[in-house]
């Protein structure tokens, strides 16, 4: 595609990709994460929630919201959260039939001020779950942080999540099977 630059009146190639993508024809996913927009982790976040799933038996796709300070404006911005709540039931919950949220905070972040306090990360998740649970009682939801372990090495905690007795019980509610 040529468009003409106005300026310079040059014409100019507009850039295109075509990129595989075998999930296209897919409808499912299980999971969505809340995460925190910073670049910085963002790599870092994607291969926790893959090896996250993958450790449970499952595919790791899942449907991504990423926000400056990750699940921060749920409770601080009336409109963000409302959207968030809004798009998470109708996109992700009807659509893809999400069944679990995984809600991810980052050490160093900057919506919380550069937090790196682990029991502040804590407290915060703890919030985050209380609300969450209660606008969604159907939705298992997953509370986890990165903290630096070294200059370039993030290591990923998740909290109160007992791997085979949730792995059985997420799949039990998957099949119908109890």
């Amino acid at each position: 595609m040529f468009f003409l630059d106005k300026q310079n009146n040059k014409e100019k190639t507009l850039l295109t990709f075509d990129v595989s993508n075998s999930l296209m024809e897919e409808s499912q996913c299980f999971t969505a994460v809340l995460r925190c927009v910073d670049f910085r982790v963002c790599e870092s976040d994607h291969l926790f929630m893959s090896c996250f799933l993958n450790s449970l038996g499952e595919v790791s796709t899942f449907d991504t919201y990423s926000w400056p300070g990750s699940q921060k404006d749920v409770f601080d911005c009336v409109s963000f959260r409302n959207r968030f709540l809004e798009l998470f039931e109708k996109v992700s919950i009807k659509h893809h039939g999400v069944k679990r949220l995984v809600v991810l905070m980052h050490w160093d972040c900057a919506g919380y001020g550069g937090l790196q306090d682990e029991e502040t990360f804590k407290a915060e998740l703890a919030r985050a779950k209380t609300f969450l649970e209660d606008q969604f009682p159907r939705i298992e939801i997953v509370l986890a942080y990165s903290k630096a372990i070294s200059d370039n090495t993030l290591r990923y905690v998740v909290l109160n999540y007992f791997m085979e007795e949730r792995k059985n019980d997420f799949h039990a509610s998957q099949t119908g099977k109890s």
